[in-house]
């Protein structure tokens, strides 16, 4: 390849240089699976590397998923970057075993152990910067993906040009430049690249956009439909950074840490806009360490409308074992407690009075009363953290109240409807995270479940005004010394 600029090679400088995102003399982690996209950025990087005076280290991830495919792509990057006499790293990692630990998508376990490397190898190396062959089609299948998951106008600027990730800045030089563009370039200079078949495996959802979908919109709507949606994500981007400037402002006034969980104010949040206030609250969840890729609109938008439907505490689990309380004026982000696990035998709830269950990090107080409690719990998607039940069918049926954890198969018969349903389905109702089902307390008499915490009380066991009634309430306990938290 010479050494004269390209019309591409020109075109990635401008956009480097028009939004700074370089500065001279950085040393610069290329991420390079070997695909067109990454192997064309290299090239370029490193073409103009003299005149941004850059130093180069190329990064490849072995995902070990494709075998001897995957070893082969290895050999092929670190040969290129031999080639190229530029510096060479790498690290295997068993991306499947990993997912299948955390419970999450092949691609977003891989999309997060290489961030992970990509960053610890940066701060090893002492690189400033890392750089992403993120392309314009990229970023139009993005917004499509986004916009069919229901993404408010954050999710719909897609692709940022500079984030951040773990203190070091992430860069994608290569987002105004299409794929077409790229493949012409590969062409003309006679570079090789390794491509991947599963990218053709359209029952993969983003294959599917790019191979299916936006050839059609493409056919149809716009010939140039890439372009028009990389430039509506380009608008929501510069209008997101003016509206995030007003809620980073907003929450710096407001914010607070507080062990156990971290808080804020909520009469300040009640008298913003909605929009804001949505925007404070994803800075908020980022700010406390919330997983960033964990963070939707529906989730936020739950979040901003739970402090104004109840004086009472309300609760809110998220992804993670993650949850959010409303209580006493302030909304708190409790992180996950490791110490919390599912009980393996059902434990015996006193009448009257008080029984703590440290595995699951709360105590409940149960107290028999003559007429019935104005504050009995509501069926809803928020943890409501009382019930009141009839104490006559208690006593009828032994005085034993028991409580447990769910097991695969549970069913009860909610109040008000007809038959049983699974417990499995209640909870996807309730939108609780799976990792937080199994430390869920469930409270039988006998068999029976007769309450589930955020839902509702089975057919036949609701406390009322003329009958004798148990009050049960669920309180949590102090996660650092296991003392009750009134």
């Amino acid at each position: 390849m010479n050494n004269r600029h390209t019309n591409l090679v020109r075109k990635v400088l401008q956009y480097i240089t028009e939004y700074k995102l370089v500065k001279k003399g950085d040393h610069v982690i290329a991420a390079v699976s070997g695909g067109p996209d990454s192997i064309a950025m290299l090239y370029i990087l490193h073409q103009i590397s003299p005149q941004l005076k850059l130093k180069i280290t190329v990064a490849h991830l072995h995902h070990g998923i494709r075998g001897v495919h995957a070893d082969r792509d290895l050999l092929y990057v670190k040969n290129i970057a031999s080639k190229l006499g530029v510096d060479f790293v790498s690290r295997r990692v068993n991306v499947p075993a990993i997912a299948r630990k955390k419970h999450l998508s092949l691609e977003m376990a891989g999309r997060n152990v290489r961030y992970c490397f990509l960053s610890e190898t940066a701060q090893k190396i002492k690189a400033t910067v890392i750089a992403t062959a993120h392309t314009l089609d990229d970023q139009a299948e993005t917004i499509l993906l986004k916009l069919a998951r229901g993404a408010g106008r954050s999710g719909l600027s897609g692709i940022a040009r500079v984030t951040e990730y773990n203190g070091v800045r992430v860069i994608r030089p290569l987002l105004n430049i299409t794929r077409k563009e790229i493949e012409q370039f590969l062409h003309e200079h006679k570079i090789s690249y390794r491509e991947d078949a599963s990218n053709r495996n359209v029952e993969i959802l983003r294959n599917c956009v790019r191979h299916e979908i936006l050839p059609l919109l493409r056919q149809k709507l716009n010939p140039q439909i890439e372009t028009i949606l990389a430039r509506t994500a380009e608008i929501f981007q510069e209008e997101e950074e003016y509206l995030n400037t007003i809620a980073r402002k907003s929450l710096n006034k407001i914010f607070s840490s507080e062990n156990p969980g971290i808080k804020i104010d909520t009469k300040y949040l009640r008298r913003v806009p909605l929009a804001i206030r949505r925007r404070i609250l994803i800075l908020w969840l980022e700010r406390c360490g919330y997983p960033v890729e964990k963070i939707e609109f529906d989730m936020v938008n739950r979040i901003a409308h739970m402090i104004e439907k109840s004086s009472r505490p309300v609760q809110l689990h998220l992804a993670g074992q993650w949850t959010v309380t409303c209580r006493y004026g302030n909304l708190e982000l409790l992180q996950p407690d490791a110490s919390l696990q599912p009980l393996k035998r059902k434990i015996t709830v006193k009448i009257p009075g008080e029984t703590i269950i440290r595995k699951l990090g709360i105590y409940i107080v149960s107290s028999l009363r003559k007429k019935g409690y104005k504050n009995a719990s509501r069926s809803g998607n928020n943890f409501q953290s009382c019930a009141l039940l009839d104490a006559n069918k208690l006593k009828k049926n032994g005085e034993k109240l028991y409580v447990r954890t769910w097991r695969n198969g549970d069913r009860m018969h909610p109040s008000g409807m007809k038959g049983s349903r699974k417990l499995q389905d209640i909870f996807v109702d309730m939108k609780i995270p799976v990792e937080r089902r199994r430390l869920l307390p469930l409270f039988l008499c006998g068999r029976e479940i007769i309450w589930v915490p955020g839902y509702r009380i089975a057919e036949g066991w609701e406390g009322t005004f003329s009958k004798k009634t148990l009050l049960i309430e669920i309180k949590p306990l102090d996660k650092h010394n296991n003392t009750k938290n009134k």
